[in-house]
């Protein structure tokens, strides 16, 4: 079941991303998460990168599913309890919950 997720989660990165096997490192599972009303099981992974933050940007506008999200942020842990304060009323729950999780276990 690992193998079959780990498989998952790499074609989910190269899909949406533009991420390879050689671009990323040994993915962390930090915790599972069930948000409402759902209750649909969210992993939370963490993946090392071996790129940039520029290759990462120009990876992701030329992934075939770069459209699914409007756009990349890039900060710090301690920059994501004020992001999270300004913009959860607008960001698709599960995304918030996966930060709002990272943040209070792992951060």
């Amino acid at each position: 079941v690992i193998i079959l997720r780990k498989v998952y989660l790499m074609e989910a990165l190269e899909e949406k991303i533009g991420l390879d096997r050689s671009s990323v490192g040994m993915p962390v599972f930090y915790g599972l998460i069930r948000q409402q009303p759902s209750r649909v099981p969210e992993l939370v992974v963490g993946i090392p990168l071996r790129i940039g933050k520029q290759e990462l940007e120009q990876r992701w506008r030329g992934a075939p599913a770069s459209y699914e999200h409007q756009r990349l942020l890039f900060c710090t842990p301690e920059e994501l309890g004020p992001f999270l304060e300004i913009n959860r009323a607008t960001m698709v729950p599960a995304g918030a919950a996966a930060l709002s999780y990272y943040l209070e276990k792992c951060a």
